[in-house]
């Protein structure tokens, strides 16, 4: 109990860092008892004497600051490519000095696409759409058609390395992207002809999913969107008409 436990350092988001999104940063250090449910674990802090950031920029520095078990910052990518993060830390109880890092890479954001996608209606109907709507009810829109479907459409922000985000919040409620990437506002994502409704899949990201109107004889969407950290990008996705 009286030793220091592993000294780490935690990045969220992990995969990769949005240039001009700030991440968080926690390098933490305590008691090899903390978390163990040990209610005789001694209380630690833990002090950060110095930072390095290679391909990113610190925002808030915690030089100096001092908090119980970890200090958390936050820093940006500059780089599409590898980024590391180090820290010096001081035990406080003991006075031991470690030094900790971890990495990611740099990435920003390109354009936007649209993957179209066929529903029944009447099944959608009955989904409540505050829970996700299981994947497999879902069919390419290179299947036929049928007047008794509805068409939805699947946005997605695509990175220079090629990854799929959505980090926007359509409603009050729903928001896409992972912990630690920067939310956006629905404004920052627009539809033409605009969407009747929202939803989220239970599939792997994209999954926020619009519901388009009706558009039995098919047609055009446009999608634009703006960029991280700049830029405006637009894509248009094709509609298939009622079989």
């Amino acid at each position: 109990m009286d030793r220091p436990g592993y000294a780490e350092m935690f990045l969220t988001p992990e995969r990769s860092w949005i240039q001009g999104e700030p991440s968080r940063v926690t390098p933490t250090w305590a008691y090899a008892c903390d978390g163990t449910g040990d209610w005789g674990c001694p209380s630690s802090t833990l002090t950060v004497l110095q930072v390095t950031c290679d391909g990113c920029m610190v925002t808030d520095s915690p030089v100096g600051v001092s908090d119980r078990g970890g200090v958390e910052f936050h820093a940006t990518a500059t780089t599409d490519g590898p980024v590391t993060i180090g820290a010096q830390i001081r035990f406080d109880p003991t006075g031991e000095i470690a030094t900790v890092t971890a990495s990611t890479v740099g990435d920003h954001e390109t354009g936007i696409e649209g993957r179209c996608r066929l529903i029944d209606t009447a099944t959608l109907a009955q989904r409540n759409l505050g829970s996700a709507v299981p994947g497999e009810l879902f069919r390419d829109c290179s299947t036929p058609r049928h007047a008794s479907d509805s068409v939805v459409l699947f946005p997605a922000l695509r990175t220079f390395h090629g990854n799929a985000r959505f980090p926007v919040c359509v409603t009050s409620t729903l928001c896409g992207g992972f912990d630690g990437d920067r939310l956006r506002p629905a404004s920052a994502v627009s539809i033409d002809p605009a969407p009747t409704g929202w939803g989220q899949s239970d599939e792997i990201e994209p999954a926020e999913f619009a519901i388009l109107p009706a558009m039995p004889a098919g047609g055009t969407v446009t999608l634009n969107a703006q960029l991280s950290p700049t830029g405006t990008a637009t894509a248009e996705v094709e509609i298939p008409a009622i079989q």
